[in-house]
């Protein structure tokens, strides 16, 4: 290859480097997204490698939890999850709770306790948590990542105030996707060079 050919290869990478970076970009925003939401709902750790709080104690009203079609309505009875083979005892939650029910006793109840704190009840929040703007900015490349509607939205602030930075991805975590984006990158730019892009 000579001087005139490499700087033509220059010039397309040139060219094409702006697409890929956005491309890129958008694979490290939504690496990061899977790997947060894994860490917190299986692992119930922060950023830190910390549980997280535990639930709150504080007692609610029952109607707080059961605006889902799949979840019992107070005067309900519930009859529960499988617990080796047998169906649990039914409860009618408005009885056994009249002044009002702890999230934790909820999800114990409802057999979606799994020991740490998870922010999972129906799951609806992680499925809609994601990228919610990305673009180019001048010569920069912006990703936001957040809640895709308000109930959503509404959901990540108070899960924030009550475990500030629990979306926030860890060292590690950073890391890794740091090392992958780079090998990537790298390889594209290798692939250019040689003329195999």
């Amino acid at each position: 290859m000579n001087l005139d050919e490499l700087a033509v290869r220059f010039g397309k990478m040139a060219a094409d480097a702006r697409n890929k970076l956005g491309d890129e970009m958008d694979i490290v925003a939504t690496t990061v997204v899977q790997m947060v939401v894994t860490r917190d709902t299986e692992e119930g750790i922060d950023s830190t490698g910390k549980p997280f709080e535990e639930y709150s104690d504080t007692k609610l009203p029952l109607f707080f939890f059961t605006n889902r079609e799949e979840l019992p309505l107070p005067g309900q009875v519930y009859d529960g999850p499988k617990v080796k083979g047998k169906r649990r005892k039914k409860v009618d939650l408005g009885l056994k709770y009249p002044d009002g029910i702890a999230y934790l006793e909820y999800k114990t109840e409802i057999g979606r306790f799994r020991g740490i704190v998870d922010f999972t009840l129906t799951g609806d929040m992680w499925d809609r948590f994601g990228i919610i703007e990305r673009g180019f900015v001048g010569n920069g490349y912006i990703v936001r990542v957040g809640g895709r509607d308000e109930e959503t939205k509404n959901k990540l602030r108070w899960n924030n105030a009550t475990r500030p930075g629990f979306t926030k991805p860890s060292k590690q975590e950073k890391e890794t996707v740091r090392d992958q984006s780079q090998a990537r990158m790298g390889a594209w730019a290798r692939a250019y060079i040689s003329g195999n892009a």
